[in-house]
């Protein structure tokens, strides 16, 4: 440091002889090198904001298709929860893919194929309608695919996006995809009369278009000048900034204005010269440093990004966060730190001066000074926190000697979030001061987030992981037997299936004919007859088999075989051994007639089923209920039974309990009480009473030999209906408005703050609406209470006619009303205040000319509670009132509310 001075005092002398012998050429030569130098600059800064522009543009077009490609893999965890059911594509993972088609304006259509290639499903009119065209992975992410720009079936240009949905052994399960309008993805906001954006795809260096002053020009014709290239994150396009040539010399002219000033009185000045070299030479190494850091973190924000797609685990994260940070930021120190149970925080991991880090005392607790830091104030505010110089700063006390023993100047501190709560945070530290302003911000809050979304991916590819080897555990440690066929010899096999057959080892019948476990040829033949049916209907469910073990002694099974391969002939068997279930149902055979004796003048309708879900009981007031008689359903099982109750063919709660399906049973009953062996529940049934239904008590339990074997079980039905006809109406009075039959305020609070939950987790937007009826009070002075209240209620019915089932509106005071919009975002929220306020002219009340009212509409921000919401949604509809009544104000209206 000493010699630095040194040095700047020997050239300061030097110069200054320089201009006591050579006045006239000093001046000339500093004239001449600072016209340079702004030159210099005036290119420098042309072309930074060339980059910058570019890189905006490039990163909103990467944001776009990768909200796309989330969309497709949120379509694809609906594929993998339907993947039990017959149908992949339900009904309503239909409707929901129907109704992304009309919420993304820009997405004119999904398509879902198999792993065939084979389209299974499309929002298109017809299949023939999607196209077939070829996909290109990206870098970004193997699953992620693009196919190249061309005229789709809506004659417009489109860029089609292709998410591949693996399994858990990452084949490929089924292809989803996509298309988006390519105007939609490269129309911007982004406005310069200075710059054109030409955007090109680099897989055929087709060029796409570009954006000038804001609007898209496709098919373009080539703009020549000066040209910046910006790669788009993660995806094979480049955006070129093109400017001419002369806005250099535009912005070398306009800077150098400022300097005539300067050099007119520059003579005059010869003596302050020196210290106007010393200054200005300085401001141009502090503009060359902070251009450079920008420069640099910049490289560290990319190395980042390009880390968080392909590091597998948290603390690696860290510590390559941390390496990439003071190898690319030129950053004295960086770490990674999360507060203990008492406060104090801990690091993760750290790279440089890390002596200083685990040699630091910090807290989250603002009461002491500890407490007071940028990490503390960053872990209670979740915002980043700078400061610029540690001698300068109060609260940077207790850890200024430290700083200055490790040559630290200056820090930041930003949050690390997962789950949207505060995780962790980054502390980076720098050698001199007033470093971490403007653009150094904005890099380092954009790196939050983007460690913060690196974070939650690494959770959901561990959560996979998980569920992977919980499924591989499953199938190990099954208490039913599972071998995999190809071509009726055996691939695969778990120990319990070896177990049944009495095989010690499972290489004893890997690769052997599935004919060895086979009784006789009669019933190996039989199986032929199966699997026709299995390969046209992909599954067979519980068909006996008489079957041997290794030692020839006969057994009886009960299998569901399932084909995973219809190419390649595979497929996956179940097997159970039900010997001795046969036995016990012979036992409950002989103990019947007892049974239907006791069962028979039962007062409720109750019926007996044996263990594989058949009628062997059926009293008279079962009869009298169904109009059954008993000969015509003994011997019936559930899919024959279950229609007299039901629109379709289900199990029943006597079937619930033999056979455990804890997730239909809630779905479909509300329990009363639930034991291993007695459930009482509640449910309605549709089809009894001549289809009128009935809501019904059922009382089930299971029935046992003398051995405590399961043999079947008893239910019995008794009709509730009046008894919840009298609950719901208490019910509806304890939530409705007496006069207008509106929901009252305490459960439109209760259903608004569900509502923000749902919001919360599926991120679809809902709305309210406020309104006050205008000068109410006039109408009930002038014309009376009675003709008030018939205004209140023809208010309600015309909101009730204009809105949606999933819609409702509240009384929420003496002439206000809620309504809670699912679902809708502002604009259409706005459109449907607009509308209500114009059908207020048109109210039939003869009594009164017309009634107006005052409407205030917002919708659901980030981290809104029901307080705050509401508190909003009042002052706009306030604001209206102030505006002069009869209008509607939204957030797009008024401002900083």
């Amino acid at each position: 440091m000493i010699l630095n001075i040194l040095k700047r005092i020997r050239q300061y002398k030097i110069l200054t002889v320089f201009l006591l012998f050579l006045p006239t050429i000093f001046v000339i030569f500093w004239i001449v090198n600072s016209e340079v130098l702004d030159f210099f600059n005036a290119q420098l800064i042309v072309e930074n904001d060339a980059r910058n522009l570019a890189s905006l543009y490039a990163a909103e077009i990467s944001k776009k298709l990768d909200s796309k490609f989330e969309t497709l893999k949120f379509i694809g965890s609906l594929l993998l929860s339907n993947q039990s059911s017959d149908n992949v594509v339900d009904k309503e993972t239909a409707n929901f893919i129907r109704y992304l088609t009309k919420f993304y304006s820009d997405t004119p259509a999904f398509s879902i194929y198999s792993k065939e290639d084979k389209i299974i499903f499309t929002t298109l009119p017809k299949i023939n309608d999607v196209p077939k065209i070829k996909f290109f992975p990206v870098s970004k992410n193997p699953d992620y695919q693009l196919g190249l720009v061309h005229i789709g079936l809506f004659h417009t240009e489109v860029l089609n996006e292709r998410y591949i949905l693996r399994d858990s052994l990452g084949k490929p399960l089924y292809y989803i995809r996509t298309a988006y309008f390519l105007d939609n993805l490269l129309s911007s906001d982004i406005k310069s009369k200075k710059f054109n954006l030409i955007v090109k795809d680099l897989r055929n260096n087709e060029l796409l278009g570009r954006l000038s002053d804001g609007i898209f020009i496709k098919n373009a014709s080539i703009i020549s000048g000066n040209e910046i290239i910006v790669i788009v994150p993660g995806y094979p396009f480049e955006i070129k900034a093109v400017y001419p040539k002369k806005l250099i010399w535009e912005t070398y002219i306009n800077t150098s204005l400022k300097r005539l000033f300067v050099e007119g009185f520059v003579l005059f000045l010869m003596i302050l010269v020196n210290v106007f070299i010393f200054f200005y030479i300085n401001k141009k190494e502090r503009e060359k440093k902070n251009l450079q850091r920008i420069v640099d973190f910049g490289t560290v924000l990319t190395q980042i990004n390009q880390l968080i797609s392909n590091v597998q685990d948290e603390l690696t994260l860290y510590q390559s966060i941390c390496d990439i940070a003071v190898n690319y930021g030129h950053l004295k120190l960086a770490f990674v730190a999360k507060p203990d149970k008492d406060g104090v925080f801990r690091i993760l991991a750290a790279t440089g001066e890390t002596d200083y880090a685990y040699s630091a005392f910090i807290s989250i607790k603002p009461e002491i000074p500890e407490g007071q830091g940028s990490s503390g104030k960053t872990w209670r505010n979740k915002i980043p926190n700078y400061v610029q110089s540690f001698e300068k700063e109060n609260f940077t006390a207790p850890w200024r000697n430290l700083a200055k023993k490790y040559g630290i100047k200056s820090s930041a501190t930003i949050p690390i979030f997962k789950k949207d709560d505060i995780w962790a945070t980054l502390s980076v530290y720098h050698s001199e001061e007033n470093v971490f302003t403007g653009d150094l911000k904005k890099l380092l809050e954009e790196l939050s987030k983007d460690i913060s979304i690196g974070l939650d991916r690494l959770d959901f590819r561990k959560r996979e992981n998980e569920i992977s080897k919980i499924r591989k555990s499953i199938i190990e440690n099954a208490l039913i037997g599972i071998a995999l066929v190809k071509n009726r010899i055996f691939l695969q096999v778990n120990p319990k299936f070896a177990q049944i057959f009495g095989y010690s080892d499972l290489e004893e019948l890997i690769g052997k004919p599935t004919k060895i476990l086979f009784f006789d040829e009669e019933e190996y033949k039989r199986v032929d007859m199966i699997y026709n049916n299995l390969f046209a209907n992909k599954k067979v469910e519980l068909i006996e088999l008489h079957q041997k073990r290794k030692d020839n002694q006969l057994i009886i099974c009960e299998a569901t075989v399932n084909v995973i391969d219809e190419d390649e002939k595979v497929t996956i068997w179940t097997v159970q051994d039900i010997t001795e279930r046969k036995k016990a149902q012979l036992e409950l055979e002989r103990a019947y007639f007892l049974l239907n004796n006791i069962i028979e003048n039962l007062p409720d309708a109750t019926f007996v089923i044996n263990y594989e879900g058949k009628i062997i009981s059926w009293n008279k007031a079962l009869e009298a209920l169904t109009g059954k008689t008993k000969e015509k359903m003994i011997g019936k099982n559930y899919i024959d039974y279950s229609v007299l109750f039901y629109d379709e063919p289900r199990p029943l709660l006597a079937n619930l309990i033999l056979n455990k399906n804890e997730k239909f049973l809630k779905e479909n009953y509300k329990v009363i009480y639930k034991s291993e062996n007695i459930i009482y529940a509640e449910t309605f049934t549709p089809k009894i009473y001549n289809n009128t239904g009935a809501y019904v008590f059922v009382a089930v339990s299971k029935l046992t030999d003398r051995e405590g074997n399961v043999i079947g079980a008893i239910e019995s039905i008794r009709d509730i209906t009046e008894n919840k006809k009298m609950e719901e109406e208490l019910y509806e009075l304890s939530v409705k408005d007496s006069l207008t039959d509106s929901y009252n305020r305490r459960y439109f609070e209760k259903r608004l703050e569900e509502e923000i939950e749902r919001t919360k987790r599926s991120n679809i937007p809902f709305s309210l609406i406020m309104l006050d009826i205008d000068d109410f009070k006039v109408v009930n002075d002038n014309y009376g209470h009675e003709i008030g209240d018939k205004v209140l209620i023809n208010i309600v019915k015309l909101v009730k006619n204009r809105i949606r089932k999933t819609d409702f509106i509240a009384r929420w005071g003496g002439e206000e009303f809620m309504i809670l919009l699912t679902n809708t975002n502002l604009h259409f929220a706005k459109k449907l205040a607009l509308e209500l306020k114009g059908g207020m002219y048109k109210l039939d009340i003869p009594e009164i000319e017309f009634v107006t009212a005052s409407f205030g509409v917002t919708t659901y921000h980030e981290s809104d509670t029901v307080n705050s919401i509401v508190k909003r949604v009042d002052k706009l509809m306030y604001a209206a009132k102030a505006a002069g009544k009869d209008c509607v104000m939204c957030d797009f209206d008024v401002q900083n509310l």
